[in-house]
This record gives structure tokens, sequence and C-alpha cells, in this order.
């Protein structure tokens, strides 16, 4: 574990910065972003998100200069595989055939990893398989991150996709989770996404393409109002609109959408053991849009800073992804 760490998380519209000193979270801070700066996950403007990263990192008096990042899934590709049994050395020279579907260009030009699953064995207990977790991501974009760290005043150490730095998390507040299934469902701007995990492992995760956006959007035509103010009003609260008619319509489509999701998980696992869900996310302060999710699921949904009550909870439920980046 090291000693003084960043985890950072760069959203479609909100920058995540926590710093870890050998596991314990020191501070945690959001910032919006300005709109068009990433999109889609991607980033748009190099050189203006150098000036918000570093005025990010001044305002927050963060210390760390070592930095983890998470990468968005828009530019990392993470799938299960299943390779017979094979050294180290030869996964590594076999891996990038397992992504010809989604390599353009050379496979020279991109970074492979993967984190192993489990190993299953014949009925005399010799190898027969290798089941992994495989990521790829191009060359050209960790560069471009490496700079932009290193403009700000950081130095990249690791960069961890989304669902393994949830997966880690997980692991490490509760070490059990090796042998539980479990979802994580986060509550975001743009999207809703629910990861699945099997056996403590990361398996699948479903979206869905309406967030905390749209329930903005109703405060705005709600109280004819700009977005920008709506979301203000929103996080005030003002004249009660978390009930408002219009925002319960909101919460009611995704809610909906969510218990889909996970119905239609069990039904494609039917050997599944899930029975919790953990939230967390932008949405996650709004009681009326949880109550909602919990009365059409029937699984337990619970607040991801129930996996640690010495963790600050504003750190785990805004800040969870870039946490879990920093831990090993």
């Amino acid at each position: 574990m090291k000693k003084n760490v960043l985890g950072i998380e760069i959203g479609n519209s909100r920058l995540k910065i926590v710093e870890v000193n050998r596991g314990n979270v020191v501070r945690f801070q959001c910032y919006d972003l300005p709109d068009n700066m990433v999109q889609g996950g991607s980033v748009v403007s190099w050189d203006a998100l150098v000036e918000v990263l570093r005025n990010c990192i001044h305002a927050g008096g963060f210390q760390a200069k070592l930095a983890c990042l998470v990468l968005p899934e828009s530019e990392c590709y993470v799938k299960p595989l299943s390779m017979p049994p094979m050294t180290e050395a030869q996964l590594m020279v076999n891996l990038p055939y397992e992504y010809q579907d989604a390599i353009n260009g050379e496979k020279d030009n991109y970074i492979f990893d993967y984190a192993m699953k489990g190993i299953i064995n014949d009925e005399n207990g010799n190898p027969v398989e290798m089941q992994l977790l495989g990521a790829m991501v191009h060359k050209d974009l960790i560069q471009k991150y490496t700079e932009l760290f290193r403009k700000a005043g950081l130095k990249l150490i690791k960069a961890v996709p989304r669902p393994l730095a949830l997966q880690v998390l997980a692991k490490y507040y509760n070490p059990e989770f090796y042998k539980q299934d479990y979802a994580f469902l986060d509550l975001g701007n743009d999207m809703t996404i629910i990861d699945y995990f099997h056996n403590g492992v990361y398996d699948v995760n479903s979206t869905i393409d309406s967030g905390v956006k749209a329930i903005v959007q109703a405060v705005a035509e709600t109280l004819h109002c700009d977005p920008h103010v709506a979301a203000g009003f929103l996080q005030t609260n003002k004249d009660d609109i978390i009930h408002n008619e219009a925002l319960v319509n909101v919460y009611s489509t995704i809610a909906i959408e969510i218990m889909r999701g996970l119905n239609f998980y069990s039904f494609d696992n039917q050997d599944n053991t899930l029975e919790k869900v953990y939230y967390y996310g932008g949405g996650a302060w709004i009681t009326p849009f949880l109550e909602e999710i919990a009365g059409d699921i029937s699984l337990e949904l619970l607040p991801i800073s129930s996996l640690s009550p010495n963790t600050p909870a504003d750190a785990l439920i805004n800040g969870a992804v870039a946490l879990g980046a920093c831990l090993d």
C-alpha cells in the first residue's frame, strides 16, 4: 500500500479526487467540470483540463504527488476470458488475440493486462482452464493521461478500469466478498450503471441511458429555469422539489429499468446468490428516488458507505471508484 496517493476520476461533468494514506482517506473533493470538456468519458480539451486539475488540487489542499487514474469504460475494453493453462509470459503473448474484434490497427499500439479469476481443475486436480478478467487500452491514451498529470504536477503510477476499482474497493473493506455475489448501483449524472460481481469477481454490467441529468431537467421544466440553476435548486431542495410529481415520474422510470436489469441478470444467471445492491453516485442523496428503487427491486438496497462505517461517507458515496483505484 502506497504511503500517500491520489485517486482521480474524470467524469463527463465532475472531477473527483481522493487522497489516501496507507488505505485511510485523508481528504476528498468533487468539482464541477466546464460543459463539454469531457464527453462520453473522452477528454475533449486536454490543455484546459490541465488548468482545471491543477487548480482543483491546489484548492483542495491535496499533498500527494502520486496519482491513480480511473479509466472510463468508453476508453478501456474489459471482458472475462477463458484460456488454457499457460505461463505468464505465454499469456501476455496470447492475450492480444482475445481482442482481435476490438483492436483498431496494430496490436502493439495497445496495452493489455489481466486479473486472475480462478483456475479450473479436472477430476485429477490438473489445471485445464484459466478464468481471467482481461483489459485493453490504447497506449496513446495512457501517454496523454501521463502528460496531463505531469503538467498538473503529478505522476501517474496506475490506471485502473472502473469495474476493477469497484472490485478492489469491495474486497478491501470486506474480504468475505471473495465468496459472494453482489452488485453496485451507480446513480450517475448521464446514466445509471449496475455492475454485477460473481464470487467476488466482476462479471458484467448493464446501463440505463438516464440519470441525475434527467431529474435536473425535470426541475428545470417545472421551475422554468436554466439547467445549471435547476441543479442548484435540486441540491438545496427548493420548495421540496424532490417530491414534485414530475421528478417522481423520472424516479419511477429509472427504478423500473433498474428492476428490469436486475431481473434479467438473475434470469440469465440462475445460479447466482445475489442478495444485496450497494448504491452510490450523484443521485444517492435523493431519498424519494432511493425509496422508489427499493420498492421496485426484490433485493436489499444499501449505501456503499455501509461497507466501511469508519471511512468518510462522502468519499464512498461520491468517490467510490476514485477511492478503489488507490487501494491494493
